[in-house]
Order: C-alpha cells, then sequence, then structure tokens
C-alpha cells in the first residue's frame, strides 16, 4: 500500500497572540516584512494578527519537520458563529485573503481540501511552507530563535475552570484552589527537570509527539471545582497505548499501572458493594454475548465486544438521555475506526452492526450493572455520573502524584494510571492502594481493595541495562539535543 504524503499531517494551531509584550524577533521582523509588501497600504490590523499567527504555525511546522503539512478549514462556515474558528478570534476574509497571497506569491504549498458526501470521503486544506518562504525562515534566523519560536513552556493557568461550552472563566482562587495551583506547579517543576522521551524502534505504525508538551494542567468542567479535574496538556495523555508502553523516564524503561474498571468500581462502592469481592472479574465482560447474539464467537471477537461494553458505559455516565447516549456511541465507533483505517491498525469496533444488534447488547449490559443504574443516561440525573467520577479519580491520581515525588519519584500519570521507572513497581503498588482507600474513606464510600493491572514496557529488558536507549539510535540522537522537541515517525510502509 503507497502511503498517501497528504496523510502526513497535524492540525493547524493557534499560539497566543501578543506580539508587543512577548516579542520573537525572527517571527515579528519577518511578518513586519511581509506585511509591509502586501497589506501596509491597506493598514489592516486584522489582516496582520492572521498573517502573524499564520507564520508562526508555518515555521514551526517547518521546525518540526519539511514532509509535514497543516490542515486548516478554509470554508466560510467554518468561521460562523459557535465554530471553532470563530471561538479562536479568526475571520473568514482576513484568513482567506492572507492564504490566497501566499499561495499566488509561491509562500505556501497547498491542496485544497473537499467533502464528497456521496462517498462519505473529505479532508482539511492541507499546505505547508514552500521552499520560497523556508529560505526567509532562514533568512530571518527562525532556527537560531528556536526558544522564543517553539519553546519549551509551563502553562501559565495550572488551574483552568471551564463553562458548558468548555471555554475557561475567570475565578478568584480559594484555599482550596490554591492547594491545587501548588501541587500542579510542584509536579510541573519535577517533570521540568526530568527526562522524558520514547523508544519507537521497530514500531508498525505512524505517530506524531509534541515532546514539548511535558507539563500538565488540571482542568474542571461546568463552572465548578466539583467536576473534572484531570489531568491534561502533557503528550503522554493523548498518544496510544502501545506508544506509552514504550516511555522513558531518565533513560529507563517504564511499567504502567492502573486500577482496574475503576468508574464502574466506583459506582458499586458508593452502593456498599465491593465489586471485584462480591460480584465479578471484569464489569465489561458481565453478558453473554453468544447468547444474545444466538451464534458462536470467534476468537477474536472476545475483545472487540469488550470495546463495545466499555465504550457503552462510557457514553451511559457521560450523557443524561439515551438518545444522546447512543449518538455519542456511534460517533465514537465511527471516529475511532477511521483513525485505526488512517494509521493502518486494525479495527477496534465491527465495522458494521445493526442497530437492533448493539441495543440488544446494550440492554443486556445495563441489566447485569442494575445496582448502578440509577447513575445512568436515562436515569432522571441531570448531571452525567461521569464529572463526578473525575473528581474522585482526579483528586486520587494526584495524590498519588504527590505521594512518589515525597519519595522523590517522578511518575508520569493518564487520569487513573501511573507511569512508573521499572525499579519503582512495587513502592508504585502499595502507593495506588494506600491513597485508594484514603480517598475513598475522604468521599464517604466504604474502602474496598483496589485490584491494580500492570502494563508492562514493550519488550523484556535486563534491570538497570537501558536497553531501549542503547540500541534505539534515533532516540540517542535526540537525547543530545539540549531540548528535543518533536517526533514526526513514519514506519516504512510497503507499496
Amino acid at each position: 500500500m503507497t502511503r498517501n504524503l497528504l496523510e502526513d499531517s497535524r492540525l493547524f494551531w493557534v499560539h497566543p497572540y501578543n506580539p508587543s509584550a512577548d516579542p520573537t524577533s525572527s517571527i515579528d521582523a519577518l511578518v513586519g516584512m511581509l506585511y509591509g509588501i502586501y497589506f501596509s497600504e491597506r493598514n489592516e490590523v486584522l489582516t496582520q494578527k492572521h498573517l502573524w499567527l499564520l507564520i508562526k504555525d508555518l515555521a514551526i511546522n517547518w521546525l518540526q519537520s519539511d514532509t509535514q503539512y497543516l490542515a486548516i478549514g478554509l470554508n466560510k462556515n467554518d468561521y460562523s458563529p459557535g465554530e471553532i474558528y470563530h471561538r479562536l478570534g479568526f475571520k473568514y476574509d482576513p484568513m482567506h485573503k492572507v492564504m490566497e497571497i501566499f499561495e499566488m506569491d509561491g509562500l505556501i504549498e497547498i491542496h485544497r481540501g473537499f467533502n464528497d458526501r456521496t462517498r462519505n470521503i473529505g479532508y482539511r486544506t492541507r499546505f505547508k511552507a514552500a521552499p520560497k518562504l523556508a529560505t526567509l525562515f532562514k533568512d530571518f534566523g527562525v532556527m537560531e530563535d528556536i526558544e522564543r519560536v517553539y519553546p519549551i513552556s509551563m502553562p501559565l493557568d495550572p488551574i483552568q475552570i471551564r463553562d458548558e461550552n468548555k471555554r475557561p472563566i475567570d475565578f478568584v482562587p480559594t484555599s482550596q484552589i490554591k492547594v491545587m495551583i501548588d501541587e500542579v506547579a510542584r509536579y510541573n517543576e519535577a517533570l521540568e527537570q526530568t527526562y522524558i522521551d520514547v523508544s519507537l524502534d521497530g514500531y508498525k505504525y505512524p505517530v506524531k509527539i509534541d515532546l514539548t508538551k511535558k507539563f500538565v494542567r488540571r482542568i474542571f468542567n461546568n463552572n465548578t471545582i466539583e467536576q473534572g479535574g484531570r489531568l491534561a496538556n502533557a503528550w503522554w495523555l493523548v498518544c496510544p497505548s502501545d506508544v506509552r508502553s514504550r516511555i522513558l523516564l531518565g533513560h529507563l524503561e517504564t511499567v504502567e499501572f492502573d486500577l482496574k474498571a475503576l468508574h464502574p468500581v466506583l459506582l458499586y462502592a458508593e452502593q456498599g458493594i465491593d465489586y471485584f469481592a462480591e460480584v465479578g472479574d471484569d464489569p465489561y465482560s458481565v453478558c453473554d454475548v453468544a447468547a444474545i447474539l444466538n451464534r458462536p464467537l470467534r476468537n477474536a471477537e472476545g475483545g472487540i465486544f469488550r470495546n463495545i461494553f466499555k465504550q457503552i458505559f462510557l457514553v451511559l455516565i457521560n450523557n443524561v438521555d439515551e438518545d444522546t447516549a447512543k449518538a455519542a456511541y456511534w460517533n465514537e465507533v465511527r471516529l475511532a475506526n477511521k483513525k485505526a483505517r488512517k494509521e493502518r491498525r486494525p479495527l477496534p469496533y465491527p465495522s458494521r452492526m445493526p442497530s437492533e444488534q448493539l441495543y440488544l447488547l446494550w440492554n443486556s449490559f445495563k441489566e447485569a450493572h442494575a445496582a448502578t443504574g440509577e447513575h445512568f443516561a436515562g436515569s432522571g440525573n441531570g448531571i452525567p455520573a461521569s464529572m463526578r467520577l473525575m473528581r474522585i479519580d482526579s483528586d486520587y491520581i494526584m495524590r498519588v502524584l504527590m505521594r512518589m515525588l515525597d519519595k522523590k519519584k517522578v511518575c508520569l500519570s493518564v487520569h487513573d494510571s501511573l507511569i512508573v521507572q521499572f525499579p519503582d513497581q512495587e513502592l508504585a503498588v502499595q502507593v495506588l492502594q494506600e491513597v485508594f482507600a484514603e480517598v475513598l474513606s475522604e468521599n464517604g464510600i466504604r474502602p474496598i481493595g483496589a485490584r491494580t493491572e500492570q502494563n508492562a514496557f514493550f519488550r523484556s529488558f535486563t534491570p538497570y541495562a537501558k536497553e531501549s536507549f542503547i540500541n534505539d539510535k534515533t532516540l540517542q540522537k535526540r537525547a543530545l539535543q539540549r531540548n528535543p522537541r518533536y517526533i514526526n515517525y513514519h514506519p516504512d510502509v510497503p507499496s
């Protein structure tokens, strides 16, 4: 299969626009020159802002990879009220004008997007710096100015509270919030001093990782700190799970631990039920699928149906009515399978499943978990249970991270899991168990036993041998850079 080069792309990013307060000499000088050539007679302030934002991300994209494209929406509807570009302050006319002049003067290579509704395919417009613009980047010293153009910087707001539309709101820090701010700041300072990288030696799939995104913030939802609170921003929070199994901390291999099925277990614990001791081993494998479908299952289907039940659970606790939950399920299936096809991975969900078949599974799953049904979509609760559960698990993981820092151990977290250097496995399990009991008690829940699952490093290793770092030449090359910034990994794909 021949790889489509346009698939090597990322979304156009919006960077803070404040050139006067935070000058970036190379970008500011280049924008000033281009503005003088193309726009100065019109004195268009909005156009100057759009020009700066485009040049800034084109420069970062050029620093990341000379083959990577930026993907952007150029349909007028993309800039209408309520859409993402409108919320970010973009206007269609100046954006279109700058892009048009860049294309006409040979500053960008551009491939127009399309949307074929009959075949249900399409993609955004792709563009990147053409050789003419790349030469200007060199002439204006973008590479030498990399610390300003493409910084490795901590988030300005370690705590962010968002409204119902996921927009940050202003708030006055309470004593409780100040403690949270101090904890996140302490953790970010520890991350700043920690070598964090990933070995992709022999990895089969394309992956992009922005290594500058090594800091976190806690994000709360719906105008309150009582909902949400999970950590966000860091690259390991969004990379594929099989990439997480290749992370190195301080040049050492890692092991990931998590509490198995934490949210279902918490819902049962709130009812006074210890799920693993009193009910079963896996809340996502509680239905007799073969009997429901009236056919034997193939060997490979076990994992697929577990994915289905796990996603059913997630949409049931993330929505307040069943119709919305079912729509969310189908949307997740579509997006997850689309991403898998793009990355040439096995599909996580069946490519075709009749609605009637899904709803048989759906209803059977709800019946199996009737003890927690009052927290599912359609039960009449006005707030999704997930928001409350996230507050519990985010408090839990923050305390685990702080407890490990007290012991001079820097770990990474992925929602309710912990990534540790392999020598720290026993300590990690002990802390995970201790803190789980503490957090349950503080939330008025009878403490129950936590079941930890271990996701090992992607290959076996000899203790303290640093095998992955020694064998992976690309990893070694990055480690020699003072501040490695970006991984744009594409394995060879046979034609």
